[in-house]
């Protein structure tokens, strides 16, 4: 049983456990975007503000680990609609919630993955309702 143990820090100490970093950023950046455009702006301002905390998160844990912060941007989307930027709002929460829930199994962090993964399942219905409103427009 200990040298299971051993086996998964050094796994962390490794760098095997993979932070969705870009996603996360990829995603306040959709929400700035949105918010700045009068998109539902309290709805969005709610987005961005929890998907920013969730980034200094798992900036925070890489630091806390001593790993390296790898290139991310949390930059306007570009080259879509509003609709498009909303919807691939959704598809990134879900993804955010679904990467957090298998992370969730982490011996040391393992509950603050599954908060962070039912706050972006929370989200998920916040950006649905963003992409509706759009969609009606």
């Amino acid at each position: 049983m200990d040298e299971e143990r051993e086996a998964r820090v050094w796994a962390r100490v490794r760098g095997e456990r993979v932070l969705p970093l870009g996603d996360c950023a990829q995603c306040a950046g959709i929400y700035r975007w949105l918010y700045k455009r009068g998109i539902c702006r309290e709805t969005a301002a709610g987005l961005l503000k929890q998907q920013t905390e969730q980034l200094e998160i798992l900036r925070g844990l890489l630091a806390l680990n001593g790993q390296p912060e790898p290139d991310w941007m949390a930059a306007d989307p570009v080259g879509m609609t509003e609709a498009q930027a909303a919807a691939k709002g959704v598809e990134l929460c879900r993804a955010l919630a679904a990467a957090y829930a298998a992370l969730a199994a982490d011996p040391t962090f393992g509950g603050l993955f599954a908060r962070l993964s039912a706050q972006s399942w929370s989200m998920t219905g916040d950006a649905l309702r963003v992409y509706r409103r759009v969609k009606g427009k």
